[in-house]
């Protein structure tokens, strides 16, 4: 766990850093993380899944509404925030919305192709063997598709569009970079509670999550009249 929180940390102060090296440095960290943390998903999955844990029913309800809050959640979230922000005249609030819609949107692709070719079966299906893979078996069914997790991406997508755009936009926002990677990060170790996901899935798609989103406010800061921004916040 201090592990898992030390990767967490690194991506939360690589906003510091310069653009490209920061994109980087953090799809790196994950990835490494992922890789070198992958030895404990057997141990990390018999913790999380203890007979104690999963039979407690507030803490199953607690994980499972936050489970459903990232996805389909986030596409309601992410729209409601859009809207309002044009409704009001904010146009921080619907920069939020918007680019974080196209984050998430660009995360999934990526974890939807890696779903598809890694083929790694689920703990739910495969709870004694983490290294269950059949390449291709995630276009034909679920259960095959652990590896990356589709709500980490969402989560940290999330997460790094509103550290990146609550800084640009408003000031003594400081805060909300550490409240939404904690927020990620729980949503992550709830997909392992419940059952759906390995440690090293939730870690690399944290990473993939956080790339989209960093490249999506570079891009979006580095070129201010591009055809998206100018289309859809006017």
């Amino acid at each position: 766990m201090k592990r898992w929180l030390l990767v967490i940390a690194l991506a939360g102060r690589a906003e510091a850093q310069p653009p490209a090296a920061q994109d980087l440095g953090v799809g790196g960290a994950f990835v490494l993380g992922a890789l070198v943390l992958s030895p404990l998903d057997g141990r990390v999955h018999e913790l999380l899944t203890q007979p104690a844990l999963v039979s407690n029913v507030t803490l199953h309800r607690s994980a499972s509404t936050l489970s459903a809050l990232i996805l389909p959640g986030t596409a309601g979230l992410l729209l409601g925030t859009y809207v309002a922000g044009q409704v009001g005249h904010d146009r921080g609030l619907a920069a939020i919305g918007f680019h974080g819609g196209e984050a998430i949107f660009l995360g999934e692709l990526v974890t939807g192709a890696l779903k598809i070719s890694f083929g790694r079966s689920r703990p739910s299906k495969s709870p004694d063997d983490p290294y269950n893979f059949h390449p291709g078996a995630g276009l034909r069914r679920d259960d095959q598709g652990s590896l990356p997790s589709a709500h980490a991406t969402a989560a940290f997508a999330l997460a790094a569009v509103l550290s990146a755009e609550s800084a640009r936009q408003w000031h003594h926002a400081g805060w909300v970079g550490p409240v939404a990677y904690t927020g990620a990060a729980t949503a992550g170790i709830a997909r392992v509670y419940l059952n759906k996901h390995w440690l090293s899935d939730v870690l690399a798609g944290a990473g993939i999550g956080i790339c989209a989103g960093l490249l999506v406010t570079h891009f979006s800061e580095s070129h201010p009249n591009n055809a998206l921004d100018r289309a859809f916040l006017p």
